[in-house]
Parts: structure tokens; C-alpha cells; sequence
């Protein structure tokens, strides 16, 4: 049977890559993240490129310039990388210093703009904030006035008061024809037209006392409807000046607000800078720690191999055979061959060692020490 079709070399095999879904998954999320952080920035930069225009179409140049800018600076330290193993120190320079310049006017456009939302956003808030007390300081002068009218009886109800006493008869004619509706002052009607005075008085209450409640019940609702109302222009940072209060470190508001208007600038810099270079780093590591050392002078640039080499040799080169047994220099003898056969860089001696042992005890394989070699039982070279 080949060693390939055994169960146990295919978990050892598995176990020894560390191949799986999980590291995938997780930088094909973290690069989708990144991409959205660059395009926020992106957008950032445009606006900014655009505001410092005189006219629509320089607005426009500028804008996009700003914006393709952000997608070279995500790039730069790729480009450094790769500048860095090819030993081209120029290209390093190069992509550090763009990576410095395009980072400064990002974060100068998202530090701007997180400042002024801030602070607008606080204006807003201020702005519900007074109207809320007036209406409440309103409320409580209605109220009060309500209170100190009293009870009171409608309008109607004393409109027809006063129309009966204007009605009253006085001889032949009634107190509202002598008296001219109580403009005349009639001995007569003097005491009728001074219980009207007093009613139209009332009257006045009356109505006063219609309209505060009906003031009342429109500020009763606009209040009901404000609940929600913030009793800080900007809760986070009353909070923050709070918690350095606690710890005696005197600061004011404006410099909590900037402090957060700069970590918010900071973080999109950061994630849209640096954030597809992080996100890549199980891909470029996979590649990395599967690279072997080549035989070539100073700066020799080695191609980088998938991993599994040593793995795929076992399945492709070695058999179970129970009364075999090899040598692991006889071994790795066969799997240089293998290696310039398959146009791989093969490991060194030592390094073969390791994986090989490393894959024979999860595949429960006996080994034992003969002239100060291990030697493998069970296993036989394919085709020897």
C-alpha cells in the first residue's frame, strides 16, 4: 500500500501545514474591512481636494487627485516589502516617503473633518438642549399662572352673564339702551353696568385661562416628544472629563474634543494605511515559512515555496512496507532528487530532520538510533 492512501500520514500532513479555512476567513474578512477604511479615507481625501478649489472642475482634478493618492499610500508598504527583500533600498525610500506624505494629508482631511462634525454635531445638541429648557421654563410659567387664576368658568358661561344684565329691563327700556351699553354713566344703571364691569373682568380670565391651556397641553406634547433630549451637548466627553476628574488631572473640554476627533482620524488613517499590509499577514507568512535557504551569495533572493514540500514528498516518494525499514540520510538523499525533479529548493539536512520526524510520530512510525542515524521502520523509497 502507498503511503499516500494512509490515514495517519494525512492527519500528520494536516496537522504539520496548518492548512485550514480559519486564517483565510480571517484575512479575507480583514481585507474587505481595509478596503472599506480606504474608501472612507478616499472619500475624505476628495472632499477635501474638492473644498480647496475656486471652481467646479479644479474641485473635481483635485478631488480625485486627493482620492487615487489614499489608494497609493494602502500599497505603499507592499511596496516597501518587496523593495526590502530585493535589496532595492531606493524603492524603500521611495515607498516610505509616500507612504508619509499621502498618511499626513489623509489624516490632516480626517482629523478636519472629524473636528468640524464634531463640534457641528454639538451645536445641534445645544441647540435641542436650550429649546428644550425654554419650553420647560414656558411650561412652568403657564402652569403657574394657571394656578393662580384658579378654577374658572367658560367663556360662553359668562358672555351670557353679562348679555342677561344687559338685557335687565329699566322702565321701558332695557340697561344696555340707557346706559349705552355702559358707556353712559346712568344713576339708573349704575349698578348693572358696574356687575358687568366686573364680569367683562372675568371675561378676560376666562379666555386668559383657555389660551394657557391650550399653551399647556401643546408644550405638554412638544415635551413628551423630546424625551430623548441630551442634557449634554456631548455626553462622551463629559464622560471622559469625569473620568480624568476622578484621577486629578485637569482638562478642558475642547481638549477632550480634539483628542477624539484625532483618535477617530487616527483609526481610519491607520486601518486604511497599514490595514490590507496587516490583514495579508497569514498569506505572506505562509509563503514566507515554506521559503528555504538557496546556495547563493550575499543578497540571493530565494523563490518561496508553498508548504507541504516535505509532506508531498512523503506521499509521492515513500510506501509502508511492514518488514522495511530506511535511514533518514537514505531518505533525504531520495528527496533532493525528488526536489530537482519537481523544480523545488529543498530544505536543508537539518531542517528535513525536524519536519520529517515531526510527521513519522504523528503517523505513530517506530524509529531507532543505528551508528548515530535514525533509522525509520515500516517505510520503504518507492521503487527500491
Amino acid at each position: 500500500m502507498m503511503m499516500r492512501r494512509g490515514r495517519p500520514w494525512r492527519i500528520a500532513r494536516k496537522k504539520e501545514s496548518g492548512e485550514g479555512w480559519v486564517p483565510h476567513a480571517v484575512s479575507a474578512f480583514g481585507v474587505a474591512v481595509s478596503l472599506g477604511l480606504v474608501v472612507v479615507s478616499a472619500l475624505l481625501n476628495f472632499r477635501m481636494g474638492y473644498r480647496s478649489a475656486d471652481t467646479e472642475f479644479d474641485g473635481l482634478v483635485y478631488g480625485a487627485g486627493a482620492a487615487l493618492g489614499d489608494g497609493l499610500k494602502a500599497i505603499s508598504p507592499f511596496m516597501a516589502f518587496w523593495g526590502f527583500r530585493q535589496r532595492d533600498w531606493m524603492a524603500v525610500g521611495w515607498a516610505m516617503a509616500l507612504f508619509t506624505a499621502l498618511t499626513s494629508y489623509s489624516f490632516t482631511a480626517a482629523l478636519g473633518f472629524a473636528a468640524e462634525h464634531r463640534a457641528a454635531k454639538a451645536a445641534l445638541a445645544l441647540g435641542d438642549i436650550e429649546h428644550h429648557q425654554d419650553a420647560r421654563k414656558e411650561m412652568d410659567r403657564v402652569i403657574a399662572r394657571l394656578d393662580e387664576l384658579g378654577p374658572q368658568r367658560t367663556p360662553g358661561e359668562v358672555e351670557s352673564a353679562i348679555d342677561a344684565l344687559m338685557k335687565k329691563p329699566v322702565g321701558r327700556w332695557t340697561v344696555a339702551d340707557v346706559s349705552a351699553k355702559c358707556t353712559l354713566n346712568r344713576i339708573s344703571t349704575r349698578k348693572a353696568c358696574a356687575d358687568i364691569g366686573a364680569l367683562e373682568g372675568e371675561l378676560a380670565r376666562a379666555r386668559e385661562a383657555v389660551s394657557l391651556s391650550r399653551s399647556a397641553e401643546i408644550l405638554r406634547r412638544q415635551l413628551s416628544k423630546e424625551t430623548a433630549v441630551a442634557k449634554s451637548a456631548d455626553p462622551q466627553v463629559d464622560a471622559l472629563q469625569r473620568a480624568a476628574e476622578v484621577v486629578y488631572v485637569a482638562v478642558s473640554k475642547d481638549d477632550i474634543s480634539y483628542v477624539l476627533s484625532f483618535l477617530l482620524a487616527l483609526f481610519i488613517e491607520l486601518g486604511s494605511g497599514v490595514g490590507l499590509y496587516v490583514a495579508t499577514t497569514p498569506w505572506r507568512a505562509r509563503g514566507k515559512d515554506a521559503g528555504t535557504p538557496g546556495n547563493g551569495g550575499p543578497g540571493e533572493v530565494v523563490a518561496l515555496k508553498a508548504l507541504g514540500e516535505v509532506e508531498a514528498y512523503v506521499l509521492d516518494q515513500l510506501d509502508v512496507d511492514p518488514a522495511a525499514e530506511a535511514a533518514i540520510g537514505e531518505i533525504y538523499l531520495d528527496y533532493l532528487v525528488w526536489c530537482r525533479v519537481k523544480g523545488f529548493s529543498a530544505y536543508g539536512r537539518v531542517e528535513f530532520g525536524k519536519k520529517f520526524a515531526e510527521l513519522a510520530r504523528e503517523a505513530g512510525m517506530r524509529h531507532l538510533l543505528r551508528n548515530r542515524s535514525e533509522v525509520y521502520q515500516q517505510v520503504k523509497l518507492i521503487g527500491r
